[in-house]
């Protein structure tokens, strides 16, 4: 009896020994990571401090560390300590440099704890810093470095100033951190010196987590002014381009490229096939690029009273370097533009949406900074200038995107005019223009189905035997305005059969592009 009675106490303690090991294991293996993660942060912090010294006194260094971002290995501005530790600078290696700033033992203890150590020159185009314009010539490009509590900006071996977690300085610097586009596991630390082999023997070793990354293979690419990445887009819009793009063109119909809308609203792949209306598909205007230009038309030929306007081109800080929010607050006075989109589909109708935006939005300032490094005697001044000039365009993504009107290509025409203006008003002025508008041929609907791609009716595009074409007439469309309003882009035509992307590069698509030289902005098809 006494051993039935045992069985479930021995079981029961059996289950929770097990748990209990359960328990510990989980605990010393987080605590083993927070450990391993607190010495890796103690490395890098000693690795900015010696790579400080380096930066400060050796301007070999400095040209160096810029030469070997601007080959963007892993198509970006990073320096990969291992794939680099054993180049030439002068008559030394990197790695013997770093040494006779601090030990032979101090750096193998680095190299051990953090393989996949880094130096990342930032690109800030707001501001524009950039590895390309790293003034080599400054020996007080401090070198930085974060953790989850703080951001220490070093300058010759010490720390010059610590940011809070969330602040980046906006200036040129040299960011120790650790590379995200390598395998670790492909970095492999010898106790020899890698100078017997190539710099390229040693790169093929080097595994990327992603073949985007290789670049080598890849030629890095910057978003312009239209194009934008996969994941911005509807699956629908970019399966569209899968069937009518550049490279499956049809040598005897060079427009397939035009088709894709035939897609998204009505599922129609080729030649062959047909389909019904998706109700549920509209048009939205949705990134915009304005030329700096229009800074300097506003301000000379209109009432710039509430309206965003340069109020301090220097600004001087002593002690500590400021903010993007504080600097674009002593900058700059309060507001925004105000954009006014006018749509007109059907004559006689018109609609329009108002939609702020502030500079910072829609162009990079690319702000020279200078520093000159504190003393004993002086505190550090920071002096920042703007000048519109200098502005740049960026792409700006309109967070409430302006939707048209639903595009039934059966009862409406092919054509729409947008027109773009600065200014709230609804004005009291009327103004009245004849435009000319295709509608598609008779017979290229069937029973609510679109029977074929494209606007003409013939039997080689699925439709009746009887050839048809587009028709054309005059559409009267009317608008109010007032004379305050700044007109950028007057009357733009849109066409039903212009393509939505125009090319792919990788995972980034280059949309078609409406407007003129002071503003444009590209059409996006959405499903509701």
């Amino acid at each position: 009896m006494k051993r039935k009675l045992l069985l479930p106490f021995v079981v029961l303690s059996i289950l929770f020994t097990s748990c209990n090991e359960d328990d510990v294991r989980n605990n010393n293996s987080n605590e083993n990571v927070a450990l391993e993660n607190r010495m890796k942060d103690k490395k890098m912090q000693k690795f900015s401090e010696i790579l400080s010294k380096a930066v400060y006194e050796r301007q070999d260094v400095r040209e160096f560390l810029k030469a070997e971002a601007l080959k963007q290995f892993d198509n970006d501005y990073d320096v990969l300590y291992y794939l680099v530790k054993d180049n030439m600078i002068s008559n030394e290696t990197f790695r013997d440099i770093l040494v006779n700033y601090s030990s032979e033992e101090e750096i193998t203890d680095i190299e051990r704890n953090v393989p996949l150590l880094n130096i990342l020159i930032p690109e800030i185009s707001f501001f524009g810093v950039s590895a390309e314009n790293l003034d080599v010539n400054d020996n007080e490009t401090p070198v930085i470095y974060s953790n989850d509590e703080k951001t220490n900006l070093y300058l010759n071996g010490k720390i010059d100033f610590e940011f809070k977690k969330d602040e980046v300085p906006d200036f040129h610097t040299f960011v120790v951190n650790e590379n995200d586009r390598v395998d670790v596991n492909s970095i492999k630390y010898s106790t020899r010196s890698n100078k017997q082999f190539s710099t390229n023997s040693v790169q093929n070793n080097v595994r990327f987590l992603s073949s985007y990354f290789d670049g080598s293979k890849q030629q890095r690419t910057s978003l312009n002014t239209n194009s934008v990445s996969q994941r911005q887009l509807h699956n629908r819009v970019i399966e569209s381009f899968d069937y009518f793009n550049e490279s499956t063109l049809n040598k005897n119909n060079p427009k397939e490229i035009s088709y894709q809308r035939d897609y998204i609203y009505y599922g129609i792949t080729n030649k062959n096939s047909f389909g019904r209306l998706n109700p549920d598909v509209r048009e939205y205007i949705d990134y915009i690029s304005v030329n700096p230009s229009f800074y300097f038309m506003l301000n000379e030929n209109h009432d710039t009273k509430n309206k965003p306007t340069i109020q301090h081109s220097t600004i001087v800080n002593r002690r500590r370097p400021l903010t993007t929010e504080q600097l674009i607050d002593r900058m700059w006075t309060k507001g925004a533009y105000e954009f006014k989109f006018e749509i007109f589909s059907d004559p006689g109708h018109a609609t329009s949406v108002i939609i702020p935006i502030k500079p910072s939005e829609i162009w990079n300032f690319n702000i020279k900074y200078d520093r000159r490094h504190g003393s004993f005697w002086r505190r550090s001044k920071h002096t920042y200038r703007i000048d519109p000039k200098e502005f740049t365009s960026k792409v700006y993504h309109v967070k409430s995107r302006i939707s048209l009107e639903k595009w039934n290509i059966r009862n409406q025409s092919l054509n729409r005019f947008i027109s773009i203006s600065e200014g709230n008003s609804t004005g009291l002025l009327r103004e009245t223009f004849s435009k000319s508008v295709t509608t598609i041929a008779s017979g290229k609907f069937n029973k609510g189905y679109k029977l074929g791609i494209g606007s003409k009716v013939s039997s080689q595009l699925g439709g009746q035997e009887i050839f048809s074409e587009e028709t054309i007439t005059q559409n009267v469309f009317s608008r109010n305005y007032s004379d305050d309003d700044f007109v950028l882009a007057k009357n733009i035509k849109l066409n039903f059969y212009d393509p939505v992307i125009v090319k792919k590069t990788r995972n980034n698509y280059t949309l078609f592009k409406y407007g003129n030289e002071a503003f444009s902005f590209s059409i996006v098809p959405g499903i509701q």
